[in-house]
C-alpha cells in the first residue's frame, strides 16, 4: 500500500440514511414503490415484485432523502438477511425501515464504495458488531458509519472498480442471456405443453420425477473443508451459493452416494422461510453432495435430457405456488417429497414432452455452461477483491 492511500471511516465519505418507518396500513396497489428487506437478494434488489405504499398520507418533502434509484446501493440491517448488499438496476424507490443507504460524496468513487462494501471484511466487522440481544439480530446506521477502510486517490479508486468491474459486468451479461434463454423456453412451453393439455392440470410432478429429501449428514461430521455439502441456506435466488456450502471429509460420500449432484440437476428447499426455492446445478467438476430437507429431483445420469421439462414446469407460478402452500400450516414451513410429486402439473403425451426437452435442451446447456463461468468469475473477482482494496496489487499494472 502506497502513501496516499489515507485511512477513514465511511461515514467521512458517505451518507448514511436509515430508512423510513412507513405504516403497514398504507401499503397496497400504489405506483410508489418500498424496497423492504425482502427484497435484498445479492447482488441485486429484486425490483419487480416491490410493495406499493399510498404517499399521500406522509410529507412528500420529508420522504426524499428516503428515495433511492438506478445504480444505489442498499444494505439490511436486520434479521436473518443482515449485512445483505443490493444494488438497484432499474426504477426509483424509498426505502423501508431497517433498509440502509449510501450516498457518497465526492471524495469517494461510488462503484469503489460498492466493493468497499462487498468485501468478507466489511462483512465481519456487521457481524461482529451486530446487537443480538434483541429479538432479532440488528446494527445501526451509526456503528456502520464507524466502519474503518483505506482509501486512494480517485484516479486509483476508479481504476480499480474498473477492473472489478469488467468482471461483474460479465457475470451481469450471463445473466441477461440466461433469462432470454428462460424467456424463450418457457413461451415454447405454453405453446407445446400447456395448449396440447388444454389448460388442465391432468397430472402431477411425480407422473414426470421423484424426489427426495437429501442425506441427514451427522452434526459431528461437518468440518472446514473437503466435500462440499449443499444445504438450504446454499438456495439463493435461482442459482447455488457454493460460499455458503458446509464440508464433510471425502470418506463420507459412500454414505450419500444418492445425493451426490451433476450439471443440471435440481434442487428444492424444502423448509424454512425459503421452501420452494429451486436452483439448478451448473456444470461443475467436483463431488457435491445433498444434506437434508433439501429436495433431489432425480433425472437419471444425463440430467439434462429431462430438465427443460421439469425446470419449466416449477416456474409456472401457480405449480410452485401450490408447492409452498402445501408446506404451510406448522411454526416451520416443511414440505415433503410426497407432497411435491402430487402437486398437480401439465402432463402430455411422452413424445411431446420429448420433443420439447429436445427442442430446448441447447437453450439449458447455455444457461449451465453461464452460469458455471458465473462461478468461475465470482471466484475471480473475490480473490482480486482484496488484494486491490488493500493496495497488494498496483493497479496501475493491471489492464482492463
Amino acid at each position: 500500500m502506497t502513501s496516499d492511500w489515507k485511512e477513514c471511516k465511511l461515514s467521512d465519505v458517505c451518507e448514511l440514511v436509515a430508512g423510513f418507518a412507513f405504516k403497514s396500513k398504507d401499503f397496497g396497489g400504489y405506483n410508489n414503490k418500498v424496497i423492504k428487506i425482502a427484497n435484498i437478494t445479492p447482488p441485486y434488489v429484486q425490483m419487480d415484485n416491490l410493495s406499493g405504499v399510498d404517499i399521500s398520507k406522509y410529507d412528500k418533502s420529508k420522504l426524499n432523502k428516503f428515495k433511492v434509484t438506478v445504480g444505489d446501493y442498499v444494505l439490511a440491517m436486520t434479521g436473518a438477511t443482515i449485512g445483505k448488499l443490493g444494488r438497484i438496476l432499474c426504477d426509483e424507490a424509498y426505502i423501508n425501515q431497517r433498509v440502509l443507504s449510501f450516498s457518497p460524496q465526492n471524495s469517494i468513487d461510488k462503484k469503489f464504495l460498492y466493493y468497499v462494501l462487498s468485501q468478507n471484511k466489511f462483512n465481519k466487522y456487521i457481524l461482529n458488531y451486530t446487537d443480538s440481544d434483541t429479538a432479532q439480530p440488528n446494527i445501526s446506521a451509526n456503528t456502520i458509519g464507524k466502519y474503518k477502510f483505506y482509501l486512494p486517490e480517485l484516479k486509483t479508486q476508479r481504476k480499480i472498480a474498473r477492473v472489478l468491474g469488467a468482471i461483474d459486468d460479465k457475470i451481469e451479461l450471463n445473466n441477461s442471456i440466461n433469462k432470454n434463454l428462460e424467456q424463450q423456453a418457457m413461451a415454447i412451453f405454453k405453446e407445446k405443453v400447456i395448449n396440447t393439455c388444454n389448460y388442465e392440470k391432468n397430472g402431477c410432478i411425480g407422473d414426470y420425477v421423484t424426489v427426495k429429501s437429501g442425506f441427514a449428514f451427522k452434526g459431528t461430521w461437518w468440518q472446514d473443508s473437503g466435500i462440499k455439502v449443499i444445504k438450504i441456506k446454499t438456495i439463493d435466488n435461482d442459482t447455488i451459493n457454493f460460499k455458503d456450502c458446509s464440508y464433510v471429509s471425502e470418506d463420507k460420500v459412500q454414505y450419500a452416494e444418492d445425493f451426490t449432484v451433476q450439471g443440471g440437476d435440481i434442487l428444492i428447499a424444502m423448509t424454512g422461510a425459503t421452501i420452494g426455492k429451486f436452483a439448478v446445478i451448473p456444470r461443475v467438476k467436483e463431488t457435491l453432495l445433498v444434506n437434508q430437507r433439501v429436495g433431489k429431483f432425480f433425472l437419471g445420469n444425463n440430467p439434462i435430457e429431462k430438465l427443460p421439462f421439469l425446470y419449466c414446469t416449477l416456474k409456472e407460478q401457480d405449480i410452485i405456488s401450490e408447492i409452498i402452500n402445501r408446506g404451510q400450516g406448522s411454526a416451520q414451513p416443511n414440505i415433503s417429497g410426497t407432497d411435491i410429486m402430487t402437486t398437480p402439473c401439465y402432463i402430455p403425451q411422452n413424445n411431446t414432452i420429448n420433443e420439447f426437452n429436445s427442442v430446448c435442451k441447447p437453450m439449458f446447456e447455455k444457461i449451465i455452461n453461464n452460469k458455471y463461468e458465473n462461478e468461475r468469475l465470482t471466484q475471480l473477482r473475490d480473490t482480486l477483491l482484496p488484494k486491490l482494496m488493500n493496495g497488494e496489487i498496483d493497479v496501475d499494472k493491471v489492464e482492463v
